[in-house]
């Protein structure tokens, strides 16, 4: 049963004394049953929550004076899936700032990301400078963990807003479609020799190791396994 529903239908039911009785009753045996499940519920989402109000993210340098610095608000946000299988922000915090939508904080495109992930209730995942082309130049910081298969907690902090005199979205696109759609006069002629080249760099240079990884795990991965990418098979 959808979340909003049961609560409502909980909140008639609580005016019934003998319902009442048994509900509270009922709820003592679960939180001291399930006292450890509950105890890192509520650790993950107050870390969430420190996050949001304990940490505002702080950007300097960038080839900026070091004087020069901006900070970005972070929120902290619940998602819950709906019966028809939509995800929706069910809690956000700080309040928004007035004249802005919710969606405006948390696009469409950064849930499916996000829900696009593997269940974990026990891992904080986190994606610095997330972009898009359909983004229209913004960026974000995630850190998110999908605790069950109907509910997501996590802060999102913009770092970057849409720039008027930045790349076009048609311009991102095509140059993020030159990354999957790539010319191959500087390949060898046979994949497995490809292969090989690739991992003997990558077994030398393990700086570079590591960035082919990030790269794939961090973006490529989910970008793909989110169906966000069209990459001809």
């Amino acid at each position: 049963m959808e979340k909003q529903k049961l609560l409502q239908e909980l909140g008639e039911l609580l005016n019934i004394p003998q319902i009442e009785r048994i509900i509270a009753h009922k709820l003592e045996e679960v939180k001291n049953f399930y006292k450890d499940e509950i105890d890192l519920y509520l650790d993950i989402r107050n870390n969430f929550r420190k996050t949001a109000y304990g940490n505002m993210y702080v950007c300097e340098g960038m080839g900026m004076e070091a004087e020069a610095q901006q900070t970005f608000q972070t929120y902290r946000f619940e998602l819950d899936k709906d019966t028809d299988n939509t995800w929706k922000i069910t809690d956000i915090e700080p309040s928004l700032p007035a004249g802005h939508y919710i969606h405006e904080i948390i696009p469409p495109l950064l849930i499916n990301y996000m829900t696009s992930f593997e269940i974990h209730p026990t891992r904080i995942e986190t994606a610095a400078h997330f972009t898009h082309p359909k983004l229209r130049g913004r960026t974000f910081n995630l850190r998110f963990t999908r605790y069950s298969d109907y509910h997501l907690l996590g802060a999102v902090t913009e770092i970057q807003t849409q720039v008027n005199d930045g790349p076009s979205a048609s311009t991102m696109e095509s140059e993020l479609d030159n990354l999957v759609d790539i010319n191959d006069y500087y390949k060898n002629d046979k994949a497995e020799m490809n292969y090989k080249e690739l991992m003997y760099y990558m077994e030398k240079y393990p700086a570079f190791r590591e960035h082919i990884f990030s790269e794939f795990f961090m973006k490529w991965k989910p970008l793909i396994d989110g169906k966000l990418l069209k990459i001809d098979y």
